[in-house]
């Protein structure tokens, strides 16, 4: 939906809250679905960390297989959801955004789909904080480095863009088929109690690549949008992001309450319990991990979840340092953790 203008690479940024709402309410059903099948928060790094970090756990394989099955499938259905990014746009810039990510979420142990939407389901006070720790920091990275200049985004107002009929339809027919999917596989859950695995590992891959289908199509895959919504005094400043959050928490919200709460499920269809955070402590890792992502997020426009779709969708330089520096970042927090407690252990006696 966005314009962009090849000779200069000038992006006319549109307000876009009609698919941003419709696409947010997707992002909430997996992240719902998920949960409610399997136990396990969807959260992007962390699915991503445990590749590098030692925990290859089947369950992490198919999540990630289907974001990535599903952000091959969205980029061949709409080539065109994807940004031009210009040369101002570096690759330097993209990779120190994405280690600042990366040491971020490692850090606060999540990103804008763990804490942003699944902990603020939740009612987390310490998701609450790292969300209002990575939107300040981000908003103060973009405009202090003057990101959208960066990105190519033209100076001025967002227009409304209402979208069209296909495209309304489109995004009421995701709705219709994430919701299909995982009402179908909670019923396969209940029906096949003896294979429950299974059932709960083809979550995993809905799960993920419906979250994919999700992001393209709100166009949260564009660093600009994203850079745009993080620019406030920018005349380019764009408040869709917003709507996709609030479509997403709008589902996620008392759905969780509802599992948690008021116990509308003992137990997830296909395990044996939830997994759920226990830290309920806010503390300086935390937020130096939600300063930190946001850091990151503001310089680049990327996070983790819509990073690694685009990476798929368009495998632009600038896309690929990112990804790569941010799986860097997941690691070099693994081995910062590992050190640190490896000193805090007693020394032998003799």
């Amino acid at each position: 939906m966005e314009q962009t203008i090849a000779g200069n690479a000038t992006t006319l940024v549109q307000f876009t809250p009609v698919p941003a709402l419709l696409g947010g309410l997707v992002l909430g059903i997996a992240a719902v679905g998920k949960f409610a099948i399997t136990g396990r928060i969807l959260g992007i790094s962390g699915a991503l960390k445990g590749f590098v970090q030692g925990s290859i756990s089947s369950w992490r394989v198919l999540f990630t297989l289907g974001m990535l099955g599903g952000a091959y499938v969205a980029a061949a259905i709409t080539p065109g959801a994807f940004d031009v990014l210009p040369a101002t746009f570096t690759v330097t810039r993209a990779a120190l955004g994405g280690l600042l990510v990366g040491l971020g979420a490692a850090l606060g142990n999540g990103c804008t789909s763990g804490h942003g939407i699944c902990g603020n389901a939740r009612l987390s006070i310490r998701s609450l904080a790292y969300t209002l720790a990575f939107m300040a920091s981000g908003m103060a990275a973009a405009t202090l480095t003057n990101s959208a200049a960066a990105a190519g985004i033209a100076a001025q107002p967002p227009p409304l863009a209402m979208p069209s009929s296909d495209v309304a339809n489109s995004g009421g027919l995701l709705i219709a088929s994430a919701l299909l999917a995982m009402l179908g596989l909670a019923s396969a859950g209940q029906q096949f109690r003896k294979e429950p695995k299974a059932v709960s590992l083809a979550t995993e891959l809905a799960s993920g690549a419906l979250f994919a289908f999700g992001l393209v199509y709100t166009g949260m895959v564009r660093p600009t949008k994203v850079i745009a919504f993080l620019s406030p005094f920018h005349p380019a400043w764009d408040l869709s992001l917003a709507f996709v959050m609030g479509g997403a928490l709008l589902v996620a919200t008392p759905c969780f309450q509802a599992i948690l709460k008021y116990k509308a499920l003992a137990k997830p269809y296909c395990e044996a319990c939830f997994s759920i955070p226990t830290a309920n402590k806010i503390d300086p890792k935390l937020l130096l991990g939600g300063v930190l992502f946001g850091a990151g997020w503001g310089l680049s426009g990327m996070c983790p979840g819509p990073a690694v779709v685009a990476a798929v969708g368009a495998p632009v330089p600038q896309v690929l340092a990112y990804v790569a520096a941010m799986m860097a970042g997941f690691w070099a927090e693994g081995l910062w953790e590992g050190l640190v407690k490896q000193q805090a252990k007693p020394m032998p006696t003799s």
